[in-house]
């Protein structure tokens, strides 16, 4: 589970800016909190702000420090702080502090336009001084490594971490990631790694998940949980079906090369190989597979009825963009319902009504064993309501007059707990909401000239 997450020198944080999900001062809606390594930890969390903020700049934040640590290196140079110069040389820094089996850690990297400058990985705790697992530095040039004794018991741990600081430690690799693919079984920098891999997972609006198909065919437990979700959101969905074609019946027989095509690429990966593609340009995903020794297609059909009562299957293009939505953030939702997993969701209302919504957010705080973790960036009022949401549950985005971002919890400004948030919000208390005085002075009637009108 995410604790917190600091950045600066990134997009649009030019200082150190921190977002938590650590408990303020209310105490209402006890049920929205988990008890973890002996912090108060919050299960949502909404930030709101002004188009431009950089609201969404938190969420791509978390999203480059994810690829640094699990993919290849990308320079931190185009998405460094540019409304000063005073940040021209210093480089990005990323802090993150999560829960992983039950222990706090804490990662950080600071990352200049050619090199990791620094990283580190602890243990904390609330009640004792932080454990160090590996400090990795620059110094005159050089790099080195600070670990802890259980990292370099043997000679062969000695001569590891020795041939990283000269050698394998490239100044663009990060350590985190070497050590979890060394033969040393090391438990604290494994669960660390497979935390970012596995327990921290990024929405941004036109995300659409790859491999759907192939949970819902090998989990039917995940299968239930979206036939349901997707039933109970008054979709107009009745049913959902997993039908299954022969090869050749779906692609047709005037389309032998295309069909032989297929064949070839599922048996190059042998009897249990899976096959996800297109269909036909639609953001349909279908499956290849075998299945009884017959290569077959199975793809997802939503079942309406007419007015008659009779069923009518629908394919994934004909559903709306609502559901197409719903449908997309299934497994994102299925992953924080049953497993420790932070999910950070970038405009969650997209596509979505604000009452279902609403209820949808509420459900998974009050239930009582979910696991994971909703955060998400909005500009839906509807959901400020303090019966549906915490104070410290809320955060508010906004810039300075130097173009830098910061974000306030709504639990500092010490409110009431029967003030119409929504009112305060859109009103400016908060701030976080866009200024409209320039739109008074915009004078659109001088643009029309004329002229040939715009093809559109």
């Amino acid at each position: 589970m995410l604790v917190r997450f600091r950045v600066s020198n990134f997009l649009s944080f030019r200082d150190d800016t921190e977002f938590n999900m650590l408990t303020g001062a209310p105490r209402r809606l006890e049920g929205h909190v988990y008890q973890a390594a002996g912090l108060e930890l919050l299960k949502i969390a909404g930030i709101y702000g002004a188009n431009g903020a950089g609201k969404s700049n938190l969420v791509k934040a978390a999203l480059y420090l994810r690829q640094l640590v699990l993919q290849d290196w990308a320079s931190p140079a185009a998405y460094r702080f540019k409304l000063g110069t005073e940040t021209e040389l210093r480089p990005s820094s990323f802090e993150l502090e999560f829960i992983a089996h039950g222990v706090s850690y804490l990662y950080g990297l600071d990352v200049s336009a050619r090199q990791v400058e620094e990283e580190w990985l602890y243990k904390t705790s609330i009640n004792k001084p932080d454990v160090l697992i590996f400090h990795r530095y620059t110094k005159a040039g050089n790099t080195k490594i600070e670990c802890h004794p259980s990292l370099q018991k043997t000679e062969e741990d000695k001569l590891r971490i020795k041939l990283y600081e000269t050698e394998m430690l490239a100044e663009t690799a990060n350590l985190l990631k070497l050590f979890s693919q060394s033969k040393a079984e090391i438990p604290e920098i494994k669960a660390a790694f497979e935390w970012f891999d596995k327990h921290l997972l990024i929405i941004q609006p036109d995300t659409k998940f790859k491999g759907v198909m192939r949970d819902m065919v090998q989990n039917p437990f995940f299968f239930n949980f979206v036939n349901d979700m997707l039933c109970s959101f008054q979709t107009g969905i009745r049913q959902i079906e997993i039908k299954t074609y022969p090869l050749e019946e779906f692609f047709g027989k005037d389309a032998p090369q295309k069909t032989q095509e297929l064949r070839t690429q599922l048996d190059a990966l042998g009897p249990d190989g899976l096959v996800f593609i297109e269909n036909n340009g639609t953001s349909e995903e279908i499956m290849l597979m075998y299945e009884n020794q017959q290569a077959v297609v199975k793809r997802i059909l939503f079942w309406h009825k007419d007015g008659s009562g009779a069923g009518v299957p629908f394919e994934l293009w004909e559903e709306s963009d609502g559901t197409r939505r719903l449908y997309d953030l299934a497994p994102a939702i299925f992953k924080a319902v049953f497993n420790t997993s932070a999910i950070l969701i970038d405009e969650i209302e997209h596509s979505i009504h604000p009452t279902l919504l609403r209820e949808i957010i509420s459900k998974f705080a009050n239930t009582a064993d979910t696991k994971g973790q909703l955060l998400f960036t909005t500009h839906e009022a509807y959901l400020l309501d303090q019966d549906y949401m915490r104070q410290d549950e809320f955060w508010f985005a906004e810039k300075n007059e130097s173009g830098a971002t910061s974000f306030t919890p709504l639990s500092d400004y010490k409110i009431r707990y029967d003030l119409d948030l929504r009112k305060g919000y859109l009103s400016g208390r908060f701030g976080a909401v866009p200024s409209t005085s320039g739109l008074n002075k915009l004078q659109w009637n001088q643009y029309a000239k004329a002229e040939p009108e715009p093809s559109l």
